[in-house]
């Protein structure tokens, strides 16, 4: 079965999935705006795919918060347990691949402050 990208939906869409992987795209939203919050999941490494739009790839490393701009229709890999956010224009398009079994209970988040600073982590 073929699916098209719906513009009119935003976040993160599944588009095609076997009990292995799925493939999703991800359009603006309010959780792919400023840095609030970081995650990681536990079970799955995930490959982003930008397309359209700019997207800044944050990650958490050594006791900081590192940033890197992500090129249009370059491979990224995020590996599994790697803390983790993406602000995406609000014209941007990602393809994302990754486990199809991920889940909340394998995916952990962190709660950051103003200055970067971790302040609760959430189960």
């Amino acid at each position: 079965m073929i699916k098209s990208i719906k513009e009119h939906l935003s976040g993160f869409y599944p588009m095609c999935a076997t009990d292995k992987w799925q493939v999703a795209y991800i359009t603006y939203s309010d959780a792919y705006g400023d840095l609030k919050e970081l995650k990681r999941h536990m079970t799955t490494d995930e490959v982003i795919i930008p397309v359209l739009g700019n997207a800044t790839l944050y990650t958490y490393e050594n006791d900081k918060v590192v940033c890197m701009e992500l090129c249009k229709n370059v491979v990224y890999n995020i590996e599994k347990g790697t803390w983790h956010h993406l602000k995406i224009s609000r014209d941007a398009l990602l393809i994302v691949v990754e486990d199809s079994n991920i889940t909340k209970q394998s995916t952990e988040r962190m709660t950051i402050d103003a200055n970067c600073r971790i302040y609760k982590t959430q189960s």
